[in-house]
């Protein structure tokens, strides 16, 4: 995690700071239908977090998620995967919703698995000068057939931006 600021290539803003995250654990065979977060290790919700200078400046959040499907013999087999951002010490709200985003189609019946990454950019107006805390979690839409994250040795990436009006 390291500070810089830079001039914007648009000359529009600057960069105030950048903080970014990289997870390289395994989270494998979530098969239930209930929503869990992603995790950094054993046990440890993988958090990322950045605090604004100023109130007026806005948050770009960039993710790519390595997220994989496994399906045999049930034609559809799909995940979801949402995104949430908490102020200071409030709760996490939902801001993204990838619904059915992870998944395999099995025409054939005889298995399947299926890796990809999930990616998305957004700017963000917190309004605040505390601590902006991004989390995500997933869950099977497809009942008993695993969904997994990070598998393989994949690893999964946040960057977020602090973007000075």
């Amino acid at each position: 995690t390291g500070s810089t600021t830079l001039a914007s290539a648009a000359g529009a803003g600057k960069i105030g700071q950048v903080v970014g995250s990289n997870n390289s654990y395994a989270q494998d065979a979530h098969t239930g239908t209930s929503y869990t977060d992603l995790l950094s290790a054993s046990g440890t919700t993988w958090e990322i977090s950045i605090t604004p200078s100023a109130t007026s400046s806005k948050i770009l959040f960039m993710c790519s998620l390595n997220i994989a499907k496994a399906g045999d013999n049930q034609q559809d087999s799909r995940g979801t995967i949402r995104y949430f951002e908490k102020i200071g010490s409030g709760s996490y709200t939902e801001f993204i919703q990838d619904y059915e985003v992870p998944g395999a189609y099995d025409y054939g019946g005889s298995g399947i698995w299926k890796a990809q990454i999930v990616s998305h950019q957004q700017l963000r107006t917190p309004n605040t000068t505390s601590a902006v805390t991004y989390k995500f979690d997933f869950r099977n839409n497809s009942g008993d057939k695993p969904l997994y994250f990070n598998r393989d040795n994949r690893e999964s990436d946040c960057v977020l931006m602090e973007v000075l009006a």
